[in-house]
């Protein structure tokens, strides 16, 4: 991207906020236009700035769920990364009903945090990985969304699947499957439409769960 990314960073832990806008200000392509620590200046800020993430704290006063339940009613363009201490697994299925695009647990390295940022930046997604393999266990199913069958798909779209299931980004499976990044989103944008999903989170959780993830090239 040659436009700067533009970040709200909404965390009500002044030190902790602090430490993660030092992070992200080593990096020249990330612009922080606003922070805050409650639900209502999450809302403001992001109504008030459009930025391109909102870097948001489930534990605000207020609560972060009651702020993804009112962007969404405003159908901000934002996307969401959350970065909390929470790693249950209610919590992150919440957030994906409101269509979040990534879901950090706090800890994470600052480089990993600003590849992330990047990468959903560029339309990627993310979840961390030790709550991905927990909700494959535990059986997860979106309950307001019941994907259509597999067989919807062209074998091409399941080739991207597959992909999805790995943990591939969108440059990657444009190298694996000898793609331009442009097609790659085409058909992710078609598989998600195809099964009823919101985001590539749900696709790739929904094919680690049905086995389809081998066999790609």
């Amino acid at each position: 991207m040659n436009d700067p990314i533009r970040l709200v960073i909404i965390d009500d832990h002044p030190l902790y906020r602090e430490g993660v806008v030092a992070t992200l200000h080593r990096d020249p392509q990330l612009h922080i236009v606003a922070q805050g620590e409650t639900a209502d200046e999450a809302l403001a800020l992001t109504l008030q700035h459009q930025p391109d993430i909102l870097l948001l704290d489930l534990g605000i006063p207020g609560g972060g769920l009651t702020a993804l339940e009112k962007l969404q009613a405003q159908k901000v363009p934002t996307q969401v990364i959350i970065l909390t201490a929470s790693d249950i697994e209610d919590d992150l299925i919440d957030c994906l009903h409101y269509g979040v695009a990534g879901y950090v647990i706090k800890g994470v390295l600052g480089g990993e945090l600003i590849r992330i940022i990047k990468d959903v930046a560029c339309g990627e997604s993310y979840i961390a990985p030790t709550l991905a393999a927990r909700l494959l266990q535990r059986g997860y199913r979106e309950p307001k969304s019941q994907p259509a069958p597999l067989a919807t798909l062209t074998p091409r779209e399941k080739d991207v699947l597959k992909c999805l299931a790995t943990g591939c980004n969108n440059r990657e499976i444009a190298s694996r499957l000898h793609l331009s990044e442009k097609t790659v989103k085409h058909y992710i944008t078609s598989i998600l439409k195809k099964l009823n999903l919101r985001n590539r989170v749900e696709a790739a959780l929904l094919a680690q769960k049905i086995g389809l993830s081998d066999d790609t090239d």
